[in-house]
């Protein structure tokens, strides 16, 4: 259940007809809000590998962290990973970064009020341990922060280029044909 009332959560996304029941994972994405400032670096480390924390204001709202989980899902099937760290190649996916070093500090994990927690599971009782962590950090749980506002909508358009004639709406696309694009970098 959601503290906010919204709850980005796509069960068996990532299957497909022919997937055993030991194939089936599950897709989230979840935002939290922080009543004072934490370096959350040490946490995003110990998280098991293909779930990711980084700063909501790099996602363009569910449709694109929805779309960038199953891009990744798609490269992986296929031996394609961005990185060796399926943690990492989210995190390069979602912040559109080519290089970990840039992609860490799109994160911004250091000095933060807020945090967005988003990944790959094949059981979601393996994020509940991390969530708690963050709720004794001081975390709400507000995924109203995955949102695309007009704030965040005048950042994205600065940090990825975004042509002003981009309409808004088509900024999660926008923003998963660049991660694509990131294949072509390595």
């Amino acid at each position: 259940m959601s503290f906010s009332g919204i709850d980005y959560l796509w069960n068996d996304l990532l299957s497909n007809e022919a997937s055993s029941e030991n194939d089936r994972f599950s897709a989230f994405v979840r935002a939290y809000k922080f009543t004072r400032i934490v370096d959350l670096k040490s946490l995003a480390k110990r998280l098991p590998e293909g779930v990711s924390l980084c700063t909501p204001q790099i996602i363009a709202g569910p449709d694109h962290a929805r779309g960038i989980l199953i891009q990744a899902s798609e490269y992986w099937k296929r031996q394609l990973p961005l990185a060796r760290n399926r943690s990492i190649d989210l995190l390069m996916r979602i912040s559109c970064s080519a290089q970990i070093s840039e992609a860490i500090k799109a994160s911004n994990l250091e000095e933060t009020k807020a945090a967005a927690l988003l990944g790959i599971v094949k059981d979601l009782a393996e994020i509940e341990a991390h969530e708690k962590r963050l709720l004794e950090l001081g975390a709400m749980r507000k995924d109203s922060l995955i949102l695309l506002d007009r704030k965040k909508e005048r950042f994205l358009r600065k940090y990825h280029s975004i042509p002003e004639f981009t309409p808004v709406e088509q900024f999660p696309t926008f923003l998963q044909e660049k991660a694509v694009l990131l294949v072509f970098d390595k």
